[in-house]
Parts: C-alpha cells; sequence; structure tokens
C-alpha cells in the first residue's frame, strides 16, 4: 500500500483535462509515468497526491508531418516515434530515443514526458534544443508556441524556480514541432551508464551543415541536470573554413570555458565528458 492515498483523474479531451488543471491544485499531468518511477528503489512507489492521465486524449496522440517539420503530440510515446524509421525523424533524435530505456520503457515513455521533467534533462531534451524545436503550451484558453531554450531555465535562484514550478502547474505541454532540416554531421553520446539515470548521465549533440568547405550552421548542445546551448559561441565558429586545423580546434575549446561556467556544468566528470566528446566532433571535421 502507498505511502499516502492518490486520486487519479481522467480526461477524455484536452479541454477537460486543461479544466482539470486549472481547478484542481496540486495536480500533476502524467503520461507514461516512467518520470515518477525513475530512480525509485523502495518496493513501495509513493506517487503524487493527485494525477491527471494524459493516456487517451485524441489531440495529444497525432503525428504531422509536412516538408518543413513534423509534429507530435505530447502523448505520443517514444516507441511510435521510433517506429516512423530513422529516414522520417531527424536522424539525431532517432538516436537519442533509441538510446532510452528498454522496449518495455519506450512502449510507455511519451516525447512529452520525456522534455517536461523539472529535475532532470532526459535524451530527447538535447536534440530537440540543438534543433531549435519549439512546444506548444497551453494554459486556459491562451495558446502560445516557444523554443525549448526559452521555456526552461538553467537559473539556480530559488525564488525564480519556485515561481517557475508554480506557473508550470497551471501549463500543459500538448506538441512538440520539429524542423526537418539535413544536418552533414550529427553526433548524439551520452554518458553513463547505458539505459539508467543517475548523476553521472548527460547527453551530447553535434550538429554540422556546410557548403563548399564553409561551416555555414553548426548546433552544440548539452543536457543532464542542467542543459547548455549559446547560440553566440555557435556563431563564433560558423564560417571557418573546412577542414579544420589543429590550432582551429585548440582555440574554438579554449573559448568554450567563457561560455560554460563552473555553475552550469559542476559535476566534473560530466564536464570532462562533454570536452571530450566536443573535442572529438570538431576532429571530425578536420580531415
Amino acid at each position: 500500500m502507498n505511502k499516502k492515498d492518490s486520486t487519479v483523474f481522467f480526461s477524455n479531451s484536452l479541454q477537460e483535462a486543461l479544466a482539470s488543471i486549472k481547478n484542481i491544485p496540486g495536480i500533476q499531468p502524467v503520461g507514461g509515468c516512467t518520470g515518477i518511477i525513475q530512480g525509485h528503489t523502495e518496493r513501495v512507489l509513493e506517487l503524487p497526491e493527485k494525477l491527471l492521465t494524459l493516456n487517451g486524449i485524441p489531440e495529444l496522440s497525432v503525428i504531422n508531418k509536412t516538408e518543413r517539420y513534423i509534429e507530435f503530440g505530447a502523448a505520443v510515446t517514444i516507441r511510435s516515434i521510433l517506429n516512423l524509421g530513422e529516414k522520417n525523424i531527424p536522424p539525431i533524435l532517432y538516436k537519442a530515443l533509441r538510446s532510452i530505456g528498454n522496449p518495455s520503457i519506450r512502449a510507455l515513455a511519451t516525447i512529452g514526458g520525456n522534455i517536461a521533467q523539472r529535475k532532470f534533462h532526459y535524451a530527447a531534451f538535447a536534440p530537440l534544443l540543438a534543433l531549435d524545436a519549439k512546444i506548444e503550451i497551453r494554459h486556459g484558453a491562451e495558446v502560445k508556441w516557444v523554443s525549448l531554450n526559452s521555456y526552461f531555465s538553467n537559473n539556480q535562484n530559488e525564488e525564480t524556480q519556485a515561481e517557475n514550478y508554480l506557473r508550470r502547474g497551471k501549463e500543459l505541454i500538448t506538441k512538440i514541432r520539429i524542423p526537418t532540416e539535413h544536418w552533414d554531421v550529427s553526433v548524439f553520446q551520452r554518458t553513463g551508464r547505458k539505459g539508467l539515470v543517475t548523476r553521472d548521465t548527460g547527453f551530447f549533440v553535434f550538429l554540422v551543415r556546410s557548403q563548399k568547405n564553409i561551416l555555414n550552421d553548426l548546433r552544440i548542445a548539452w543536457a543532464s541536470e542542467s542543459f547548455f546551448r549559446n547560440r553566440d559561441f555557435e556563431n563564433l565558429v560558423i564560417g571557418k573554413t573546412l577542414p579544420l586545423s589543429e590550432k582551429d580546434i585548440s582555440s574554438i575549446i579554449d573559448h568554450v570555458e567563457s561560455f560554460l561556467p563552473e555553475t552550469l556544468l559542476p559535476h566534473s566528470y560530466n564536464r570532462k565528458c562533454f570536452f571530450n566528446f566536443l573535442e572529438n566532433a570538431f576532429k571530425m571535421l578536420s580531415s
């Protein structure tokens, strides 16, 4: 038996779900509940007091693809996305989603749940951040599209975190829209033990597009307890001639330090992994 009683609320439509979020204080939307069970080792699983299941809401389970982007409802499972095949979704996202858990977990976990966690940024977050994905947020009748980078924050100020927590408690991520541009180089790496998420886990993404031996776009992203993507740093590298020289790579790596303070990526293991991944990725552009 649970340590405390939990009440599960069901909704048949998005409107009902939004009404529940608005009118029931402290209710927590869930999809496959994999985020709740993550890290639990005790025999008794303690659930939140009020849960709102989003499974079965048709509007949140739709996949839509155009020439420019692919769009997933927040309740689309990781398995459903992978079943589309690597040719039909950005390859970097496919690689990241393949790294999640095992087939049973991927059948339950949802794309919305993967990016909505407050304490940790999971496998889908880094590629979505690098791909400039946008998320649809609904708050009552209000609908807005925002980037991941602007919606989530690395701000460690407790007061700001509390304000964000309260605000997001009344909002619902309903869609994820991902550009389907072509990338010449697409690298996904993860730290830590495969299939497990611990303090040593981190996700690295490196994307490059070039034209006539000129690096004309670059995306670098990291996700763990905190996340990193800085367009100012990327712009310092964009425009360089390929292949890169060893001097170019050394200079680029040195510049990263000024954009990635210790407070943003404090765990020494993950910080070392990030710089190793970054150097190895740039070396791919040296030949």
